[in-house]
């Protein structure tokens, strides 16, 4: 009779158990090992070679050994080898009078080797059902399914499953917020050539230079702009590392003392920035003033509920430390709305539920705040219901977010707008710029008609962009923009596939694509830096396309979320690069306006 053997690129790590079915063969290579044992005294180096020599022969073993072992006898189990295992499958054939269980019939029909399939007599190859092609679910690639039964299948996974019950809820939209804004793009789309690509690129650090140069710098708005470093690129953005106080004042200790897994020593400095920023913007209170310099909802005489709202919350370690910080700052009442479509372990709900005894309270008190989570798509929440109960009718409401990745943060201020009225104040740390989407990008208008707009910032005359030619801005330049980006990060080049920035923040990477085309080569960031010999190199180019990106949402924020004149809106640095590469804030906050029980308002 003939055996299936099931292969593995994991065989390497098979158990060093004896296995339950062993050939004479096999036996007879076992006591290999250890043939230097007790007669060879030379370096300590080779001991360990021959300590960790076992692995090594059983590959031996595998490399020489013949076909599988016979089936024991009496075998009714499946006919199938495992070889990562070294033993027979013992699951039960699939059907009466068949050899091989569900999970192996497909390695039967997608083999072509005469030898691999089974004797005709006792089985029912032959049959129609029996031919049934097994396929990865698109849903979940994790298990097997029939290829015919595939769309009914799908309607049962898990996964899809959540997604239908999250529409249906009450704090789902029915349409899209990426459904609401009408798709536009150039009528004449670009067609990639090294020409168009190194104009572009010009343009870029034209732009970079005009927009973030600081104020007073000696560099003049003629420079040539191929001869910016990646320095001077990185430092016209202002740089806020407020995460010093924070950490002095115990936010290590108070993690530890609850228990809480922060996700590493590199989220900790990020999150400490962060609240060292929200106190201020006075949305939390400082530790070192005063009742009467505190803000108005944390004053005693007027205590008003904080609302914090964290998008994409993910783990919700930010949104804990907000709301655990104001907790122990005012004693008032702190609510935590944490926004997210999928789950994930470790996640705040967990602190929140098992609240040591004996934490220390003197930094942040998670016992006390009100936390909720709420399942759903950014593309698809709907903040006024999600805020229509009574105790958020009179409240401070204040939106964050922490590496809200690519065309996530765009949907999170889109989502914003239908509560633009009730916000005090929002931070949002960018992220993954590799993967936003043209059509969901909130800063469509305002980056093109600065990229668009006629200026000469150089000296150079042959260039056509600087000589007051119209360059026109779309969604094909978006798209080199896009991926571009990637180039940011240390040790990360971008061709034309989108690729996570912070890989630290982001267990599972978007890889860069090597299929390209010869266009695409010759407009990938690093031809393009070579081409025109740019100081900056491909992580200046990357980062000044970043900033550009975060203007264009900067600017929406400006305008749409934070209209009045009065209100702060500020784009900066809040940690070094060597933290976090991926280090810029969307920040805003209103005037701070006080008022009084019976709703009037005072200065």
């Amino acid at each position: 009779m003939h055996a299936i053997t099931s292969t593995s690129r994991e065989s390497r790590r098979r158990d060093q158990h004896q296995p339950q079915v062993q050939s004479a063969k096999q036996k007879q290579q076992r006591p290999l090992y250890g043939l230097f044992g007790s007669n060879f005294h030379g370096m300590d180096s080779f001991y360990g070679f021959c300590h960790l020599s076992s692995s090594l022969l059983v590959m031996i073993s595998d490399a020489t050994a013949s076909a599988p072992p016979p089936l024991p006898k009496g075998w009714d189990r499946c006919h199938v080898w495992m070889e990562r295992k070294r033993r027979y499958c013992r699951q039960l054939p699939f059907a009466e009078g068949e050899k091989f269980c569900g999970n192996h019939r497909h390695l039967i029909l997608s083999s072509s080797s005469p030898e691999l399939k089974p004797d005709s007599e006792t089985s029912q190859a032959a049959t129609p059902s029996s031919q049934r092609k097994r396929i990865p679910c698109p849903i979940d690639p994790s298990h097997w399914i029939f290829e015919d039964k595939a769309a009914k299948h799908i309607e049962n996974v898990p996964q899809t499953k959540s997604e239908s019950d999250n529409k249906k809820s009450p704090i789902s939209k029915k349409t899209s917020i990426a459904e609401d804004s009408v798709p536009w793009c150039n009528a004449d789309l670009a067609t990639e050539t090294v020409e168009w690509a190194h104009a572009l690129a010009r343009r870029v650090l034209e732009v970079h230079q005009s927009i973030f140069r600081p104020q007073g710098s000696s560099c003049s708005s003629t420079r040539d702009i191929t001869n910016l470093t990646a320095a001077e690129i990185h430092d016209a953005l202002p740089f806020c590392d407020l995460s010093r106080p924070e950490l002095d004042s115990g936010i290590v200790q108070a993690f530890e003392s609850h228990h809480i897994k922060s996700g590493g020593a590199r989220h900790v400095p990020q999150i400490a920035s962060l609240l060292g920023h929200l106190r201020a913007m006075n949305v939390l209170p400082s530790r070192t003033t005063r009742d009467n310099d505190q803000p108005s909802w944390a004053k005693s005489s007027n205590k008003r509920p904080l609302v914090i709202i964290e998008m994409g919350a993910g783990r919700g370690m930010f949104g804990l430390a907000a709301a655990s910080v104001a907790n122990a700052s005012n004693g008032g009442k702190v609510n935590l709305i944490m926004v997210e479509r999928t789950g994930s372990r470790s996640k705040a709900d967990t602190a929140f539920r098992n609240i040591p005894k004996d934490a220390d309270i003197s930094y942040m008190k998670v016992d006390g705040v009100q936390w909720s989570r709420c399942s759903c798509d950014l593309a698809h929440v709907n903040l006024p219901v999600v805020l229509q109960r009574e105790e958020f009718r009179d409240t401070k409401i204040v939106v964050i977010a922490k590496h809200l990745c690519g065309a996530g943060t765009d949907l999170a201020l889109k989502s914003l707008s239908s509560i633009q009225t009730r916000i005090d104040a929002c931070i949002f740390a960018t992220c993954c710029h590799g993967v936003c989407d043209w059509n969901q990008y909130v800063g469509r208008d305002y980056l093109r008609t600065v990229m668009e707009k006629t200026q000469n910032v150089s000296s150079e005359p042959d260039h056509p962009s600087q000589c007051g030619e119209k360059v026109s801005f779309g969604s094909a330049e978006f798209d080199l923009l896009r991926r571009w980006c990637a180039a940011c990060s240390p040790g990360r080049a971008s061709n034309s596939a989108p690729s996570l920035d912070d890989a630290s923040d982001h267990p599972v990477s978007i890889p860069v694509s090597s299929s390209c085309t010869d266009n695409q080569n010759a407009t990938s960031v690093s031809s393009v830096v070579k081409s025109l010999n740019l100081t900056c190199g491909m992580q200046g180019l990357g980062r000044a396309c970043q900033r550009l990106i975060d203007f264009g949402r900067l600017e929406y924020l400006r305008h749409q979320i934070f209209p009045d004149p009065s209100s702060t809106v500020n784009l900066s640095h809040y940690i070094a690069p060597d933290v976090s590469p991926q280090n810029a804030i969307l920040s805003a906050c209103r005037s701070e306006v006080a008022k009084d029980d019976d709703g009037s308002e005072q200065t």
